[in-house]
Order: C-alpha cells, then sequence, then structure tokens
C-alpha cells in the first residue's frame, strides 16, 4: 500500500462518506425541500463543502422561479404586469440554469463518463496494466478493398 502524503493524512472531509449534506439553517422550508431533492438526486460526495453557496444560491433560485411561475400563471397575457413578470422569470430561470450547469446537477453533468470518473477513458484501461483487453479491430468500411475501390484511391 502506497504511504500517504502529510496533506492526505491531515485532511478529514467535511461529510462523513455516504452521507449527504443536510440543508443550512438559514434556509426556508420551500428552500430546504429542493436542497434536500437535489442532493439526493445526485451520487453521494457529488457536491462537496467547497460548493455549498453555488447549492444555496441555486435553490433560492429555483424557489424564486417556482413563485414567479405560480404568478405568471394566474395573470393574464394582457394585463399591464405580465411582460415585466415574464422578463423576470427568464432571467431568474437563466441564472438558476447556468448555477445548475455549474454544480453539473443535469443528467449528463451526473453520469459516469463525467471527468471527477477516474475510470474516464475509451474503455477505462490504461495500455501498459497486465489485464488490458486487445485493442478493438478497425472497422471493414474504413479498410480500403481492392473490389470496390474509391474513386479517389487511383
Amino acid at each position: 500500500m502506497p504511504r500517504k502524503s502529510a496533506v492526505e493524512r491531515d485532511f478529514e472531509p467535511l461529510m462523513p462518506e455516504g452521507e449527504r449534506p443536510p440543508p443550512p439553517d438559514n434556509l426556508s422550508e420551500a428552500q430546504a425541500e429542493v436542497w434536500r431533492r437535489t442532493v439526493d438526486s445526485m451520487k453521494v460526495g457529488w457536491i462537496g463543502g467547497e460548493a455549498h453557496e453555488l447549492l444555496r444560491r441555486y435553490v433560492v433560485l429555483m424557489v424564486e422561479a417556482d413563485r414567479l411561475e405560480n404568478e405568471l400563471s394566474a395573470t393574464p397575457v394582457t394585463a399591464p404586469d405580465y411582460t415585466r413578470l415574464r422578463q423576470s422569470y427568464l432571467e431568474v430561470a437563466k441564472a438558476a440554469l447556468a448555477y445548475a450547469r455549474s454544480l453539473r446537477l443535469t443528467p449528463r453533468g451526473n453520469s459516469p463518463r463525467d471527468g471527477r470518473d477516474p475510470r474516464r477513458g475509451s474503455n477505462g484501461f490504461k495500455p501498459w496494466e497486465d489485464d488490458c483487453p486487445a485493442p478493438r479491430p478497425v472497422r471493414p468500411s474504413l479498410v480500403r478493398s481492392k473490389t470496390h475501390p474509391r474513386p479517389w484511391d487511383d
């Protein structure tokens, strides 16, 4: 087993392994519910302590977007405030989406091919490992054929 560096020995994780961060105390009940749903939908350990402030801002924006959406649906299109409400909703929704992308909350960001996955690569194996499988053969359609030459192969 390799030796641990001083940093690894002194480092204590912010959350015990297998636990999800609870919502901060200063969030409303609706915001805390969005926090829990968001954290529960991600892998354990996906959102580290360094991202809690971004997650808090995302949660606040999601609750505000929900409020504006309800208000917008109750407002007739001909009302004088409709355009202002719609613009506010679009701005809040755009900001919430930006935070979601930064936190990689989308399904694609939480997939196994994400950059945080140590096995990321073409097949997860390193060529110098003994158990590395043989390379895949080249597709026949990409190999030159003498029976069916291409016009530009002359």
